[in-house]
């Protein structure tokens, strides 16, 4: 109960960042696409994929190291966390030289990237310099928030991360609406960046005042298994980027960088969705971290299967309504019908973000198992086919191919991810949990089928009415088909518990 008390803390504040966030996200786009248009919307959204994948020099510090604070942290050997985070400091000082120094070799060749006629080069070049400006000073005071996370203290990140948003936001729509000056609003993200990184180190120090002593190195021996760590999980980590940061760079390629515009509304919207609910998991990163070092074989797999089980129900009702409603919200109440893209591109786009998200208590154990040197290699197979099946279906289907690339990976990787997790650190066969992946996501598909079928039946004359009928439509339909199969099931069984709970603790807060 302590470690779900603690997750509920971190999720409650990281929800409300996240509202915070989704809307500020909403009205700081709007106002970039009717400033500056749909081609240099689609150029801010393909040079975010450039510098996310510059990002890979970061690749594989912060997921390493955090793993060796989990242990730490609880027997509470501060001099211990204080060597680990004196490296870190260093390695993220490191990469934050190698994400300028890169950047810098590759201006001259980035207008490669970017199909639009009606941008120029120095244009092109001079924002890609404000985004690598931008990546770089992140990395100088970023390392502290991992130690929050780490100790289940993440709530505080979100508190800093509520109030610079805020900020952020409102002065970027100044500039652009008032202004005009898209290279200004890139200034005040890059601001934005720094100062939050400076916040949450001040918090940091505050929270940990042993993070100021002057202490040795880690000694060699265990500098050296960090290390292998790091290499490892960069890797590895490499098929994520390629995953996730690579959609809008194909399209750019393959069909053009006005496309990556209309798709970035999208985009925005699947984003914000899936931050809200990587909330939930991100929260309980620590405590699956804690479970993994401290409990036996068969209490993990069933932490795991409950904690897959809750993401479950929320991914597929968050999916089935992305289906449902992304188009008539971007057509008819954000944009106009041209902004709408083919809805069997949003249909694959929906799955994805299903798999993208059920998965990842799958990931978090794994990532906490000390099973960096085998996942690397199912990471690297998972990029390699999602790039060779985006790269032949993109040129000849478009969009849909890109996509059906990305939903290739996460099959792939789920798969042998499971049999690894349970092979080698549950020791028991991984059928169940097979069964239970392969259950979820037949279910998922047949809902998308089913909601999309009916809600493609009404149309009504005020778009606010035809939205709150469609969600409704949504969610019964997912709320049916993912709780009757279950209804015997011991996940469902926890879920009713622990909803249980939760509302007797509030009733006991009510009642004082």
């Amino acid at each position: 109960m302590k470690r779900i008390e603690k997750s509920v803390r971190n999720m409650a504040y990281g929800l409300l960042f996240q509202v915070i966030n989704i809307a500020s996200a909403f009205v700081v786009r709007t106002a970039l696409v009717n400033a500056f248009g749909v081609s240099v919307s689609g150029l801010n959204s393909v040079m975010t994929e450039v510098v996310a994948l510059l990002c890979m020099a970061e690749l594989g510090v912060g997921t390493a190291i955090t793993y060796h604070l989990y242990k730490p942290l609880a027997c509470e050997d501060y001099h211990r966390v204080a060597q680990l985070m004196r490296l870190f400091q260093t390695a993220y000082r490191v990469v934050a030289a190698a994400i300028a120094l890169i950047g810098a070799l590759t201006i001259p060749f980035i207008h490669l990237i970017v199909n639009d006629a009606s941008l120029d080069l120095p244009y092109i070049r001079a924002t890609y310099v404000l985004f690598i400006i931008r990546s770089s000073v992140s990395y100088l005071f970023s390392y502290k928030a991992t130690l929050l996370n780490a100790d289940q203290k993440s709530h505080r990140v979100s508190r800093i991360n509520c109030i610079v948003r805020l900020i952020t936001a409102t002065v970027s729509v100044v500039v652009m609406v008032v202004f005009r000056s898209f290279f200004g609003y890139l200034a005040v993200e890059a601001a934005s960046a720094l100062a939050f990184n400076a916040f949450v180190s001040r918090a940091a120090n505050r929270e940990y005042p042993f993070l100021s002593d002057k202490v040795e190195s880690l000694p060699r021996d265990d500098r050296k298994m960090v290390l292998s760590n790091v290499k490892h999980v960069f890797i590895g980590s490499i098929s994520g980027k390629v995953t996730n940061s690579t959609d809008n760079v194909l399209i750019s390629l393959l069909v053009s960088t006005a496309t990556v515009g209309y798709y970035a509304n999208y985009s925005l919207i699947i984003n914000a969705v899936r931050n809200v609910i990587n909330q939930i998991t991100q929260s309980t990163h620590g405590a699956i971290g804690n479970v993994m070092a401290s409990e036996s074989d068969e209490k993990c797999d069933e932490i795991l299967r409950r904690l897959t089980f809750v993401i479950f129900l929320i991914s597929a009702a968050a999916g089935v309504c992305l289906y449902c409603l992304s188009s008539p919200f971007v057509g008819r109440l954000w944009y106009d019908e041209s902004f709408i893209i083919s809805p069997s591109v949003v249909f694959i786009l929906s799955v994805n973000f299903f798999l993208n998200v059920v998965h990842e208590p799958l990931y978090q154990a794994v990532r906490t198992s000390d099973l960096f040197s085998r996942d690397k290699n199912i990471s690297l197979l998972g990029s390699a086919v999602n790039l060779a099946v985006s790269l032949v279906l993109g040129k000849f289907i478009g969009m849909l191919g890109i996509f059906i690339g990305t939903t290739c990976t996460f099959v792939i990787q789920m798969t042998l991810k499971t049999r690894l997790l349970y092979a080698r650190r549950l020791n028991m066969s991984p059928k169940g949990f097979f069964v239970l992946l392969g259950k979820m996501t037949a279910i998922v598909i047949a809902a998308l089928f089913v909601a999309g079928w009916i809600c493609s039946l009404i149309t009504l004359d005020s778009i606010f009415v035809e939205l709150l009928v469609k969600l409704v439509i949504a969610l019964a339909v997912s709320a049916a088909m993912c709780l009757i199969p279950f209804v015997r099931s011991p996940e469902l069984k926890y879920v009713t518990w622990l909803l249980k709970r939760a509302a007797e603790k509030v009733g006991a807060r009510v009642r004082r």
